[in-house]
């Protein structure tokens, strides 16, 4: 057997970034029928300001991308049913789930509480707020 050895500042940053960042199935709310059967959409990057002008997609968007105005890290959209997190270390957090055949939701949590809600459109901005609510995070 094989043992790996890592230096304190390898383990430290190896533990800082799974702490900024990560990737689970989302949990408690139901994928609507179907999402299991989309294609792929074509690969590219979505502005967060542009989020709600398109609609269900049609497609999984899958390995796109959403990119803020204000230059925050853009996020990869995960695969159908999973949420991806990036925090900042100062209690701020963003959250992407890609809901299937609504398209997608994006929630900024800062401190348990709702900053900031996008969606591709109603469908999806619902569930989005139905795992929100399972998640414990307060909103207005």
């Amino acid at each position: 057997m094989q043992r790996m050895r890592f230096g304190w500042a390898t383990a430290t940053a190896l533990t800082l970034s799974l702490t900024l960042s990560g990737c689970l199935q989302a949990r408690g709310v139901v994928l609507p029928p179907g999402s299991e059967h989309l294609t792929p959409c074509p690969i590219t990057q979505i502005s967060i300001d542009e989020l709600s002008e398109i609609g269900e997609p049609g497609c999984d968007l899958t390995g796109s991308s959403v990119t803020f105005p204000d230059g925050s890290p853009q996020l990869t959209i995960a695969s159908i049913g999973a949420a991806f997190s990036q925090g900042d270390g100062t209690g701020r957090e963003t959250v992407i789930t890609n809901w299937g055949i609504p398209g997608i939701g994006v929630a900024v949590i800062e401190d348990h509480r709702l900053v900031h809600l996008w969606a591709t459109g109603p469908a999806a901005l619902d569930l989005q707020k139905q795992q929100l609510v399972v998640d414990h995070v307060e909103s207005d």
